[in-house]
Formats: C-alpha cells, sequence, structure tokens
C-alpha cells in the first residue's frame, strides 16, 4: 500500500468519518493505480459481507485488513478463476464506488442498450442517499438522491444524467467531457466543477459553475452558451436565463446540507422526500402556500416539521415512511 495512504484511513473512508482534504487526498491515491483500487475494492467487499451477516457496523480494521490479505493470496495462488468475471471486470476497469451510505452500492448494474451493441454502466442512488464515484480518467463525481450516471465503458467523458451531481472533471484537452441530459441541454468540459441539477419531475435544468468554464449545448438551445464560474443557466420551457450566483450554495448538499430558499410546501415536497426518503401526501390546499428559508443538515424529519411550523399553519403525520401534511 501506498505509504500515504494507510488501512485506517480506508476504513474511515468507507464509513464517512474522514474530512474533505482526506477525501481529495484517497481520491489521488484511487487513481495512481489499478492496484490501490483494487485494494478498495476489496475492502469495500469485505465490509459488505461484514454487514450482511449482522456483524459491527464499524470495521474492524485488523480482522478486515487480515481478511482481506488473505483473499488476496488465495486469488493469487488461483490464477485459473479470476477474482471478478467479465461484466464485473468491464466495470471495474472505468470505475470505482465510493458509496457514502452502504445501500447506494446495490444501485450498481451492467445491461446493455436498447440495439443490444453496446455494455452501459449505471449507478443510481435511492432516495435518501448520495454517493461518490471516481471514472477512469480521474473525473470525481458526486450523486445526490435519485439520481443516475449511465455511460459507455469504452467513452467514459460522455456520461448521460438524471437526477442531481457534481463534477469534478479531469482536464484532457483532446477529449471534452461531456454531460447528456433528457431534457433538452448537455455539458461540455475539459476541465472544470460544477453542479448539474436535471430531475425529470422538475421540468427544468439547472447548472452552476464554480470553477473552470463550460459550453452549453442541446436541442432545446439555439446555439452553445458558453457560461462562467459563478454563473448559473436555467433551461425552462425552451427558455435559457443566465444569472450571477453564489455558486458554493448550489453543491452543499455534498456535505449533508440541503439549503432552501423562497420555497412553498410545492415546491418543499420533493426535495423533503429525496432528501430524507420518505413520501409525503400533501393536501392541495397547502401547495402554493409558505416561504421557507432554511438549512437542513442533521435535524430529523419531525425537527424540520415542528420549525416549519414557526411560520406556517398546517398538521402533520407520521407512519413510518409515509408522511400526510394537512392544512389546519
Amino acid at each position: 500500500m501506498n505509504s500515504t495512504i494507510n488501512k485506517e484511513q480506508l476504513v474511515r473512508f468507507i464509513n464517512r468519518e474522514t474530512s474533505l482534504s482526506e477525501d481529495h487526498q484517497i481520491f489521488r491515491w484511487i487513481a495512481e493505480s489499478e492496484g490501490n483500487r483494487e485494494e478498495l475494492r476489496q475492502l469495500y467487499e469485505t465490509d459488505r459481507l461484514s454487514r450482511q451477516k449482522n456483524l459491527s457496523a464499524q470495521i474492524n480494521v485488523e480482522d478486515s485488513w487480515s481478511e482481506f490479505s488473505a483473499k488476496r493470496l488465495n486469488v493469487s495462488r488461483k490464477t485459473s478463476k479470476p477474482l471478478l468475471n467479465y461484466w464485473t471486470r468491464i466495470a471495474a476497469s472505468v470505475l470505482i464506488l465510493v458509496s457514502v451510505s452502504v445501500g447506494s452500492i446495490e444501485g450498481y448494474r451492467l445491461f446493455t442498450d436498447s440495439n443490444n451493441t453496446k455494455t452501459l454502466v449505471q449507478l443510481h442512488v435511492p432516495s435518501g442517499e448520495k454517493s461518490i464515484m471516481i471514472l477512469a480518467d480521474g473525473t470525481k463525481v458526486w450523486l445526490n438522491s435519485e439520481s443516475s450516471i449511465t455511460y459507455n465503458p469504452l467513452e467514459p467523458r460522455s456520461v448521460n444524467l438524471t437526477g442531481e451531481a457534481y463534477f469534478e472533471v479531469s482536464e484532457d484537452k483532446s477529449h471534452p467531457f461531456i454531460v447528456h441530459t433528457e431534457l433538452g441541454l448537455n455539458v461540455r468540459v475539459l476541465g472544470t466543477e460544477f453542479n448539474l441539477r436535471c430531475y425529470p419531475d422538475e421540468a427544468i435544468v439547472e447548472t452552476t459553475l464554480d470553477k473552470g468554464r463550460i459550453e452549453l449545448f442541446g436541442k432545446n438551445i439555439e446555439r452553445p452558451v458558453e457560461i462562467l464560474p459563478g454563473q448559473q443557466a436555467v433551461l425552462s420551457e425552451n427558455s435559457l436565463n443566465i444569472k450571477n450566483v453564489n455558486a458554493q450554495l448550489f453543491s452543499v448538499w455534498r456535505n449533508n446540507e440541503l439549503k432552501i430558499q423562497d420555497s412553498s410546501f410545492g415546491e418543499l415536497v420533493p426535495l423533503i422526500e429525496r432528501w430524507y426518503g420518505v413520501s409525503i401526501h400533501l393536501d392541495a390546499r397547502l401547495r402554493d402556500q409558505g416561504q421557507f428559508t432554511m438549512t437542513i443538515k442533521t435535524e430529523s424529519i419531525r425537527e424540520l416539521f415542528m420549525m416549519m411550523q414557526l411560520t406556517s399553519n398546517f398538521q402533520y403525520e407520521i407512519n413510518g415512511s409515509e408522511i400526510r401534511l394537512k392544512a389546519k
């Protein structure tokens, strides 16, 4: 193992206990070699198996590493039996999944396109969870809840996004990185950092640039448009609007923060559903009411509703993951 990354750091990384600077250090370590990626994949597998057997939720460093080492030694002695099957090898060569919640790793799958000519890799993050992934070119992608990213392993710098993601794109002037959406706006970049939001139920595409430059193009845009750091482009009903914003506010979800700005009940409910992984039935009388501005961090959903009741007159009923919001 690289001396700059020890096994305790990787275990803390899997358990979501590392800082953002440590995450970046580990990302660089992952990108250094296939051997590093294999070590992390094996440790993830050890953790996953231990959780399935209802063992401790925290990885026991020494036991897990011993198990990993034994597995690795055993595999090296049985070269006639590959560690990963063919399909998994395709994905593993271009993707290392870094899950910030155990459940999200189950959304990883491989399939062929409608013409049965291409093998595609897809990661889907369910409601209430988030994930981080790193592509073969070093590009890092944070995926928000209810989001999917799909791509051809042979073309890893061209991806399709549904939902919301933050991209740190590895620079390659000869090969632009392109993000496609189903809502008529695509993003072309060389090396940059930006947030892209394109949930189908919102009927808009919103991209916010932190660093570098990006070019927007697509069937619903007359001609390519370039935006600069601190700008946000919103495509709605075939109309593209660009404005200056505090770009960092639109990617704080990566740090487990949800910022709400002047939102009605109707606008807020889908955000709450994704954030907490719940289903909310909203009284139609409340849909256009409310003007909520807040930041959600570690608050329970009950605490959230109690805060909302300080400025709005409504009742709530919580039954497991089913919630009803009613007008008084």
